[in-house]
């Protein structure tokens, strides 16, 4: 199933807030209420729970290879994350983003070590909500596949208003389940002179995709040319 953004930062604040999950490094797998973590197994979990493929991330410094992989983009930080972006130190540290200005994450133990002190939260802060911060952070990562209702995250659309046109392809193109390039196809390799019927656009990724509506309700997303604006596009 496509993962939820909302099912993430739910788990997020759910081991962060309701149940009492401690920090440990050495014991970092143990989720349930007394259990442990750390930063990173935290995120990879939430993000499992929410449907997820995480591929073989373990920790900070392989997930920004494995998630990119898997539909998530790598975004400048500039101090303006968006609900569900991944915050990422890829040494140091990782947290979630989850909307007003707040993020959740696993921080420290009880003794301010990262290992060995008592299960469960014993301050309160082990495993937190916090104001957002940089921690510093060497990038955000962000969803870019399909979202909780199936469809696509916002870009700029024409909402499906225009007439049914063709697009005729000059060179080998990917048709693709969401407007990334590095989302799933859905055909692959569509040879020159392949013609795409599509009755909507959208921006993304840097690129300019033509929308193909599909017999069993889905969409397909085909790359057709790159775009340089002049500007930010919000």
């Amino acid at each position: 199933m496509a993962g939820s953004i909302s099912k993430f930062i739910e788990r997020m604040n759910y081991w962060c807030v309701t149940v009492s999950l401690g920090y440990d490094q050495s014991n970092r797998l143990d989720f349930r209420d007394g259990g442990e973590t750390d930063c990173s197994a935290l995120v990879l979990h939430a993000l499992k729970e929410a449907g997820f493929d995480v591929g073989n991330a373990t920790y900070t410094g392989n997930m920004r290879s494995n998630l990119t992989a898997r539909g998530w983009k790598v975004v400048v930080v500039n101090g303006s994350p968006k609900a569900g972006d991944i915050l990422l130190n890829d040494v140091h540290h990782v947290a979630a983003y989850i909307g007003n200005g707040k993020l959740a994450q696993a921080s420290i133990d009880e003794n301010g070590r990262a290992t060995g002190g008592k299960g469960g939260d014993q301050t309160g802060r082990e495993t937190n909500i916090s104001p957002y911060y940089n921690y510093p952070w060497n990038c955000y990562l962000r969803w870019t596949g399909t979202n909780d209702s199936g469809s696509t995250p916002p870009t700029n659309s024409t909402g499906g208003k225009i007439k049914m046109k063709s697009f005729k392809t000059k060179e080998v193109l990917q048709l693709r389940k969401a407007p990334s390039t590095s989302a799933a196809k859905i055909a692959s390799n569509m040879p020159k002179g392949t013609v795409i019927k599509f009755d909507d656009v959208v921006i993304a990724d840097g690129h300019i995709w033509a929308v193909q509506p599909r017999g069993d309700g889905s969409k397909g997303y085909a790359a057709i040319g790159p775009i340089t604006a002049y500007g930010t596009v919000s």
